[in-house]
């Protein structure tokens, strides 16, 4: 990380130059920033992605050009030119052809532009860019980040997720997991400062929430930290708050803040699935995954079955084999751990 934030935001303001970032950019600046345009591609807004489509040019930093971003990179800002500055060669030009790389720290290369931008303008007043931006509110107004929240139905994970965002002061570090809450966390959370959010990107490590949560808890004590998960990602670190307990681990001295988005599906894969084929459905039964989906050939009267069990009940079952396993190996250790031992056994 270069702590560019200062930086960008200055730059953007020495130019008037409206601002998308990625999903690992969030909170690089502040959302509350008349040029903060929000998150782009697939998980983005209507203003970010089209501002990009739309543009004439496009100073990338440190951005890869990821396909969540551009989608089909042959219909990706068709009309623009690129200026990409990256900190590693290898990016430059990989994804996205580039009229001008730029190689080098973040940071280093802000502060230079800076220093150019002030000698150019001189005395002359900062572009105003008039009917760009008067077209970028109008489609802020018109198209912006939106959920229904029935007072007398369930609770939507956009609302809680929304509510917490307000009810937390600035400084909250938000981690998320992988899926659908992540996405929705990026979008409703309101980030004001870098280094507030916390997830893994393109990695996409289930059950990354709540061990990241609490190393973020252990090395900013003094911050609150908030874990946003669903489902799966429960699921995938469903052992470690067990051996943590067993061995004594404190490696924080206040809890970590622990949402979790249970919808009982794997809501990812089903959202994009039913959008990208025919069907498909993601169900939770008895404690295990059983992940089922099913898509017709266009003019061929077959199905193709797209995934299998992620969890198979007799082979891997997180509330049932899992819990068997670490109460054995709980009473192996501490002969006397029958209350432990009682609470992890199920029938």
């Amino acid at each position: 990380r270069a702590g560019a934030s200062e930086e960008l935001r200055q730059f953007a303001e020495q130019h008037n130059l409206p601002v998308v970032t990625t999903l690992m950019a969030r909170g690089a600046i502040p959302d509350s920033h008349r040029l903060t345009l929000g998150m782009s591609g697939m998980h983005g807004n209507y203003t970010a992605t089209t501002a990009i489509q739309q543009a004439d040019l496009l100073i990338t930093i440190g951005a890869r050009f990821d396909d969540r971003v551009t989608g089909n990179p042959k219909f990706f800002a068709p009309h623009a030119r690129v200026i990409h500055i990256d900190v590693d060669p290898a990016e430059i030009g990989k994804i996205r052809k580039v009229e001008i790389p730029i190689v080098g720290d973040a940071k280093a290369v802000l502060e230079q532009l800076l220093a150019e931008g002030a000698e150019r303008l001189g005395h002359d007043p900062t572009p105003e860019r008039p009917e760009w931006i008067e077209t970028l509110k109008g489609w802020q107004r018109d198209f912006p980040l939106a959920y229904e929240q029935d007072p007398e139905g369930l609770i939507q994970q956009q609302y809680v997720i929304d509510e917490l965002s307000k009810r937390t002061d600035d400084n909250t570090i938000a981690v998320a997991g992988v899926g659908q809450h992540q996405m929705w966390a990026s979008q409703f959370w309101n980030f004001e400062h870098p280094n507030t959010w916390i997830n893994s990107g393109g990695l996409g490590t289930m059950g990354y929430a709540v061990p990241a949560a609490v190393g973020a808890q252990a090395g900013m004590p003094d911050r609150t930290v908030i874990a946003i998960d669903g489902d799966g990602g429960t699921e995938a670190y469903l052992n470690d708050p067990y051996w943590s307990g067993v061995f004594d681990v404190a490696v924080c001295s206040e809890p970590v803040e622990v949402c979790r988005a249970l919808d009982h599906l794997l809501a990812d894969p089903t959202k994009w699935g039913s959008l990208l084929i025919d069907s498909i459905s993601t169900i939770w039964r008895d404690g295990e995954y059983a992940v089922e989906a099913a898509a017709r050939r266009k003019h061929k009267d077959q199905y193709l079955t797209l995934y299998e069990s992620a969890w198979n009940l007799s082979l891997w079952n997180p509330t049932k084999r899992l819990a068997w396993q670490i109460a054995a190996n709980i009473k192996r250790l501490y002969p006397s751990a029958d209350r432990v031992f009682s609470a992890l056994s199920f029938k």
